[in-house]
């Protein structure tokens, strides 16, 4: 949802219009406006130019370029999951010792796998989550599946079809091994069960197919991120979108991805500049974590 804007001058809480330069203060109308500019001048900054740019072209498709210099070390891209990412160890085992939601490491003993009640809150799903899983045994939901039920969950099934953002994510279907299909079959199947537990009935005009979940299922298996700590060990999976679509992957890597943890937020990822780039230059990312 599109957070709420008050204006920040007489607090109305529908406020459509905003500064032009800084771009960062909100106006419910052109009086108002022009009344807080006295103090609001002061502060106002021009937002720094982009460092980097979105482009395409037949042969890179899409991918991210520097639009000037920039030195190692500098992060490129921050970018918060599409949906809340899935912690290998979600149930509450002593297996990972980290919080659900933000991937933080959680208090022991703890009767519930979040670090914190806040954290809970947050994770609107995991009630309905949990009774799913539990409810599919002897099936495992892995979370994979978890992941793409919540994908599901935030695309509705009506838009499948349509230019969401992650419907241009490559999913390779075509070149798949039959093996492999199959797999993601069998994996669809048992995503849709666990989709319907989680979701409710009334906000199911046209549930989804075996073929949107298989749909979903190789998106993630082709695009999906390994989220790891500072020792590059996995802890979950998630879906960066901008991430996934701009930053291609090279043998001789000039950026590096990781990850951002914070108490009460869920990972973020970010891309960091290993080496300097001249302006116009592509950023590549290692295909594997470094």
């Amino acid at each position: 949802l599109t957070p709420r804007m008050t204006c920040a001058n007489c607090s109305a809480s529908v406020a459509t219009l905003r500064c032009s330069r800084c771009r960062s203060v909100h106006y419910c109308s052109r009086s108002c406006q022009k009344t807080h500019w006295k103090s609001h001048k002061r502060s106002c900054r021009a937002p720094p130019a982009p460092l980097t740019e979105v482009c395409t072209d037949p042969r890179r498709g899409r991918h991210l370029k520097s639009t000037a210099p920039i030195s190692a070390g500098t992060i490129v891209l921050k970018e918060t999951a599409l949906v809340p990412p899935v912690l290998h160890d979600d149930s509450g085992g002593a297996e990972s010792g980290r919080c659900a939601y933000c991937f933080s490491m959680r208090p022991s003993p703890a009767s519930i796998p979040f670090c914190s009640k806040a954290c809970l809150a947050k994770a609107e799903d995991y009630e309905c989550e949990a009774a799913a899983s539990r409810q599919l045994l002897p099936n495992k939901v892995t979370p994979t599946i978890k992941l793409a039920a919540r994908v599901l969950r935030r695309i509705h099934p009506a838009a499948l079809s349509s230019p969401h953002p992650f419907n241009t994510l490559v999913s390779n279907l075509d070149g798949m091994s039959s093996s492999l299909k199959s797999t993601l079959s069998e994996m669809a199947a048992l995503t849709l069960r666990y989709y319907l537990l989680t979701t409710a009935s009334s906000s199911l005009p046209s549930p989804p197919t075996l073929a949107d979940a298989v749909a979903v299922l190789a998106r993630i298996n082709q695009n999906g991120y390994t989220i790891a700590d500072s020792e590059l060990q996995p802890l979950g999976i998630g879906i960066f979108l901008e991430a996934a679509t701009s930053v291609n992957h090279s043998c001789s890597p000039n950026a590096v991805s990781s990850f951002l943890f914070a108490p009460g937020q869920p990972p973020r990822i970010q891309v960091r500049a290993i080496s300097p780039l001249r302006a116009g230059q592509e950023l590549c990312n290692s295909y594997i974590d470094v």
